[in-house]
């Protein structure tokens, strides 16, 4: 794969986040000023909960990305074919046969942790809910494949139409079905997305049918193995969102839910400006890894650089920028949703920075150290959120998710870093630490400035971003790093 490649897949995936997040932004203004954040805590949890059963994935999403690659980097359509049949099936089987399984469960739970004036419209919800998971597990597999044979950009775009569908259907059908008509357009996003991915592999990959009707029994048992390892990742990754929402449902009520997922929301579209360029990575670091596995120290030193550079500046931004934000965004500066963001906002980005040790992780296959973390993110917010919400409320469940963040994502780097010979020192890339001394600073005196004037002086509100932009800007332009993505972005013409 051409670095042009990976530099373009990059930058479609940023442009991805960019629209959904746009997305987002106004889908979420308009459900809380047409439900209110009592019956958006409503949707929330209902979809978290019925988003658990993504453990029955088996890690398939994932390791399509990886069993793709390698049968197109061998130049192996045939293969290519059979790999995504297989994959595609066998989650759609796991799924629905889960799916089936669990809904009397997962019906008696919302029935118990949804208060009562809103059981008739969580029961309403969940049925949506369960076809929104079935068709986003299997969209999932088809945007594997499709990263697998390196044109993360088309995944991209697909995605952004089917966002700006979402967008679409929900100012249509919410002014006149309410939440119910959010899940309806979240449900046709996702079949969009299963529709126009699986459209473009028949038509790109040859021996590929209009329909998957080809399961290999030899395929699967390749795949299922290694996605054993993921099990373990999939079944804490599904557990988080409903764990803390639950908790948090518990301890703080359904507006505190609803803010937490605004807030939640709002930090993973701003993560994953970072992170979809960097997962674009896993094809490249999967064929190095079985052709030339002596360039994936280079690989990950330029890879770790950049994102450790980008994660600061952009984070800092985000804390000083938090008051405005809910300001533009909910129409007033809110505490909860304050107090939640800055919380989350320290928790991401230490997570954001074992993305490049994670994502390296997922292409050489060691996987380990990515279960663990995992592990260690869910069980210590079940554990720590149970007991800070009942001394703090749901400010203490978020804590107990932020440390749980941490915790998870500083073991990924410590392993990473033992396997391969490196020191902690690396992990603050020289050249670059005064830069991040000055900007962590800068954030912190912003925010403070803001918080001092009770948050009820406008101009200091809409000043901060602003000064911070500018501060960052002549921070950076000091560094190499201008240099080096400039770099990077002509990569895309080699």
């Amino acid at each position: 794969m051409k670095r042009g490649t990976v530099s373009r897949n990059a930058i479609a995936a940023v442009l991805q986040v960019c629209i959904r997040g746009a997305v987002l932004l106004i889908v979420y203004r308009t459900l809380l000023q047409t439900a209110g954040p009592e019956k958006l805590g409503v949707w929330s949890l209902v979809l978290a909960t019925a988003s658990a059963s993504k453990i029955s994935e088996m890690g398939f999403a994932t390791g399509s990305v990886k069993f793709v690659a390698e049968a197109y980097s061998d130049k192996d359509s045939l293969g290519v074919s059979r790999v995504i049949q297989t994959a595609t099936i066998s989650v759609a089987a796991f799924l629905a046969a889960f799916l089936l399984i669990a809904f009397p469960i997962i019906y008696l739970w919302i029935n118990w942790i949804v208060p009562h004036p809103h059981i008739s419209l969580s029961q309403e919800l969940l049925p949506y809910a369960f076809a929104s998971v079935l068709l986003g597990g299997i969209g999932g597999v088809i945007s594997g494949c499709i990263d697998g044979i390196h044109r993360a950009d088309i995944r991209a775009g697909i995605n952004s139409l089917a966002s700006i569908i979402y967008l679409v259907c929900i100012i249509a059908f919410v002014p006149r079905m309410g939440l119910v008509g959010a899940a309806v357009a979240q449900v046709i996003q996702s079949l969009a997305i299963v529709l126009a991915g699986w459209a473009y592999l028949s038509r790109t990959v040859r021996h590929l049918p209009l329909l998957p009707i080809i399961w290999r029994y030899s395929l699967f048992r390749r795949m299922l193995n290694y996605g054993i390892g993921f099990q373990a990742i999939s079944i804490s990754s599904a557990m988080f969102d409903p764990i803390v929402k639950s908790l948090i449902g518990n301890f703080g009520g359904m507006s505190a839910t609803a803010y937490f997922e605004m807030a939640n929301r709002m930090i993973q579209q701003v993560r994953s400006l970072i992170v979809a360029a960097n997962r674009v990575l896993i094809p490249r670091i999967a064929e190095l890894n079985k052709t030339k596995a002596d360039q994936l120290a280079a690989l990950y030193a330029r890879n770790y650089k950049v994102v450790f550079a980008i994660s600061i500046v952009v984070f800092c931004g985000l804390i000083a920028s938090i008051p405005t934000i809910s300001l533009l965004w909910i129409g007033e500066v809110q505490p909860t949703f304050i107090a939640f963001s800055a919380t989350l906002t320290i928790g991401n980005l230490i997570n954001t920075l074992s993305g490049p040790a994670y994502f390296s992780n997922l292409g050489t296959g060691h996987l380990r150290s990515n279960i663990v973390s995992h592990l260690c993110v869910t069980l210590t917010t079940l554990v720590v959120g149970t007991i800070l919400g009942n001394l703090y409320g749901a400010n203490g469940v978020v804590l107990a998710a932020t440390i749980g963040l941490a915790a998870g994502s500083l073991f990924v780097v410590a392993a990473h870093l033992k396997r391969t010979s490196r020191s902690w020192a690396s992990a603050l890339p020289t050249g670059l630490r005064l830069t991040a001394t000055l900007l962590i600073f800068a954030s912190i005196g912003l925010t403070a400035l803001q918080a001092s004037s009770g948050y009820t002086y406008r101009l200091t509100l809409y000043a901060s971003p602003a000064v911070y932009l500018c501060i960052a800007t002549g921070c950076v332009m000091l560094t190499e790093m201008p240099s080096e993505l400039l770099a990077r972005f002509r990569g895309i013409r080699t």
